[in-house]
Formats: structure tokens, sequence, C-alpha cells
């Protein structure tokens, strides 16, 4: 699971409208994707690769486009696919 802290206030520039977290494999340029999440702070990921090393960024979307990404993270997933680490960054603090 990613979730991460609402931003504050004022960071913002209009209402947040959905956020996008962008996942990639930390050694690979291809095999990137992004989850879009409406209205919420957490996101559950399916189909991850299993002690692979992922990268995380994190940005906010409302009726201008999208903003700037979070700093990028990395995280490890274990034998269950699921990512066990936790980041915290520019506007957001992102569980794993």
């Amino acid at each position: 699971m990613v979730s991460w802290s609402s931003i504050p206030e004022q960071h913002r520039h209009g209402d947040i409208s959905r956020y996008n977290v962008h996942i990639s494999l930390a050694n690979k340029q291809n095999g990137s994707f992004t989850v879009s999440v409406s209205r919420s702070i957490k996101r559950y990921v399916d189909d991850l690769q299993v002690y692979t090393l992922y990268v995380i960024r994190v940005s906010a979307v409302n009726n201008i486009g999208e903003g700037p990404k979070s700093k990028a993270f990395t995280a490890r997933t274990m034998a269950s696919g699921r990512l066990t680490t936790y980041v915290e960054n520019w506007k957001s603090a992102i569980y794993l």
C-alpha cells in the first residue's frame, strides 16, 4: 500500500481532484506505470515483482493540471510483493 498525507493548504494552487502515484523499476528505464487515486491518500498497488527495488513518486492533480512530483524514494518488495518502507518528503509522507 502506498499512502501519503494531504498537501498543506499553503502549497496548493486550487482544489486537488486526484493524486498520481508514479512507480518504476529502480534499475530500468522501462517498466514504469502511474496509478491515479481519486480523493484518497492511499492506494493498494498490485502485481509488483517480489524482492524488487522500485522508485515511487507522488504528484497532485487539479483543474489546471499535474503538479510537480515528490522527491523520489526507493523501496524493495518482500516475498509477498508488498513494499515495506516508510518515506517522507516535501508535501507528503508516503507509507509503502
